[in-house]
């Protein structure tokens, strides 16, 4: 089933080069960088949890940096729709094929769908433009290498647009409609503006959005998902094929699935053409109803070594699902892992929420990581773990070791401190934490089970037009759930409060190093 687009209006004039905004780029509240202690007590000072914390007084989380970690350039990401930084700025995605480099991210409790911005120059981050989809709530989103297409993952569950709060602080957002006239509304940094019109249900599914002209996207095609839509987004290109994955859990229906398109342009526009789905059913569909997955997500490279296109599809309970993508509608299952064990304690096993392999061989060996989503503080462990698996022969992945937070913390709300998405720089391990912040990781493969925490960076800067509280999803300041690594190794990540953020990280400039977290017990077999 694909809908058919409706009229497009262009609203204002052509693009003539503006980036960024007109107003303040953030304020820097941050004193001069305090002395570091003589110990490793830095990495218990980054996650402050007792009870006379406030988690929502950036004041309170300021100089908790480690100095190997450098703010190049920061932006608030304020909207023309808000008037402020429109906040929960989550998950994203970067293009970095040519000379313009773009991040993108999504505003999850809004209705800014996402905003692009420009990273070119790590030490000037620049907004380019906001999409606006008040009646869709848009959960993750993601842009193709190229930066031609973002890719939203979409649900049904959008409250209508964005109001005023109520007397009662609340929002004031109204019922979602049966049936949707959806309005999308496309506002670059020089005020230029472009609505487009649907008359069907975007509620659940995959949109492909146009942006090859950034004064003119265009909403070009939707793919349908079942009940809540898909969960995740991913897009990529493998030698000129452009490349989508859908992850769809199954928290209202039998069995989590992915979905893979490809993007085709057509004389008509570019459209998502489904080549194929796997159903990750756990257990296996002869056992028991399945177990209910919370977070489903996923990845596709060619494999460094055997060039075979994989999808490394991360299923929660079901562990992680190697597949062999061998031609439209042909998706070979190579692997499984699994670790998941109901009586082993609350989150200490399964939930795996990422996935990420390696693009090139480390000494002539593949490594992919996976890392845990968890809602509390697991049964023996501070948060979730980030496992390094050998995957040189992917029909056989090998645990090789792993890192979860060297110091306890209590939490204060459901997943305040855990583990999310990751990426990795010259065998350096970025680790989003949610309220606390970006985590590095020695990733040496020959260090033993546990891998060796090097820094932290904890946001601290304020917008000079702080995000509609009654908006935030998250009570908590700061928020951090992506980082995503430019070409020269430097990072871009989001605070859901404050804005987009470039990094540098310095691995020769040491810090005392905690002793990892060995109170429990993970698998090595």
């Amino acid at each position: 089933m694909r809908t058919t687009l409706m009229a497009v209006l262009l609203v204002s004039a052509a693009f003539v080069g503006c980036l960024g905004s007109e107003e303040d780029p953030g304020t820097d509240p941050t004193d001069p960088p305090g002395e570091l202690p003589p110990d490793a007590t830095w990495a218990e000072k980054a996650v402050p949890h007792d009870d006379e914390h406030d988690h929502n007084d950036p004041a309170q989380h300021r100089n908790l940096s480690t100095p190997n970690f450098q703010v190049d350039g920061y932006d608030p990401l304020i909207t023309e729709y808000h008037g402020a930084t429109s906040g929960d700025y989550l998950c994203g995605g970067l293009a970095t094929e040519g000379e313009r480099h773009l991040a993108v991210t999504h505003s999850f409790g809004t209705d800014i769908a996402f905003v692009v911005v420009d990273v070119t120059d790590p030490a000037n981050p620049e907004k380019v433009g906001e999409m606006e989809m008040p009646n869709v709530h848009t959960y993750d989103a993601d842009v193709t290498p190229d930066g031609r297409y973002v890719l939203l993952a979409t649900s049904p569950t959008d409250t209508g647009p964005d109001e005023p709060p109520g007397e009662d602080g609340s929002s004031g957002a109204a019922s979602t409609p049966a049936t949707y006239t959806l309005e999308f509304t496309w506002r670059d940094a020089c005020g230029n503006e472009q609505q487009q019109t649907e008359q069907v249900p975007y509620a659940s599914g995959v949109v492909l959005v146009d942006i090859t002209d950034p004064t003119a996207p265009e909403v070009a095609d939707y793919a349908p998902q079942p009940v809540l839509g898909a969960h995740s987004v991913f897009a990529t290109s493998i030698d000129g094929t452009y490349r989508v994955l859908g992850s769809t859990t199954n928290l209202v229906h039998q069995s989590s699935f992915f979905t893979f398109w490809t993007i085709e342009e057509t004389p008509a526009g570019a459209q998502l053409v489904e080549t194929g789905a796997y159903s990750a059913q756990n257990p296996d569909p002869g056992d028991a109803a399945p177990l209910t997955n919370g977070h489903v997500d996923g990845w596709i490279q060619a494999h460094p070594e055997t060039g075979d296109e994989l999808a490394y599809l991360a299923d929660w309970n079901g562990g992680l699902h190697i597949v062999r993508i061998v031609g439209p509608g042909q998706l070979e299952q190579v692997a499984v892992w699994n670790d998941y064990d109901p009586d082993a304690g609350a989150g200490m096993t399964g939930q795996i929420h990422e996935a990420l392999p390696m693009e090139e061989l480390w000494d002539g060996k593949h490594y992919t990581f996976i890392g845990q989503g968890v809602s509390s503080r697991p049964t023996e462990r501070p948060t979730g773990q980030v496992i390094m698996l050998d995957t040189t022969d992917p029909a056989n992945p090998e645990p090789v070791t792993r890192w979860t937070l060297p110091v306890d913390v209590e939490f204060g709300g459901s997943l305040q401190f855990s583990t999310h998405y990751i990426d990795v720089v010259d065998r350096t391990l970025f680790v989003a934490l949610y309220h606390g912040g970006v985590w590095a990781v020695d990733a040496d493969p020959d260090q033993g089970p546990e891998m060796a925490t090097l820094g932290v960076f904890i946001p601290d800067r304020v917008s000079p037009s702080p995000p509609p509280e009654h908006l935030s999803i998250f009570p908590w300041t700061p928020i951090v759930l992506d980082v995503l690594a430019l070409p020269s190794g430097q990072l871009v990540t989001f605070d859901g409060t404050s804005g987009a953020y470039t990094l540098s990280f310095d691995a020769d400039l040491g810090v005392p190093q905690p002793d990892p977290w060995t109170e429990d017990s993970w698998i090595e077999s």
